[in-house]
């Protein structure tokens, strides 16, 4: 493997192209809603991606 294949790789799994993914993804979802809205579409709220259910009820830590 080439210094270039090793080194673009070492970039995908960092935590830096993820950052730059999420941007990326923010960007286009944002110009879609854009023109989306301008089209007449309407956006439903946000809704959460996820839902941390925290089980309170335990009367010992768990190990």
């Amino acid at each position: 493997m080439d210094a270039f294949e090793k080194d673009f790789g070492q970039f995908i799994d960092s935590l830096k192209y993820d950052e730059f993914e999420g941007i990326l993804f923010n960007l286009v979802r944002d110009a879609y809603m854009a023109g989306y809205r301008k089209a007449g579409g309407t956006v439903p709220a946000n809704q959460p991606v996820f839902r941390i259910i925290a089980d309170f009820q335990t009367s010992s830590p768990r190990r």
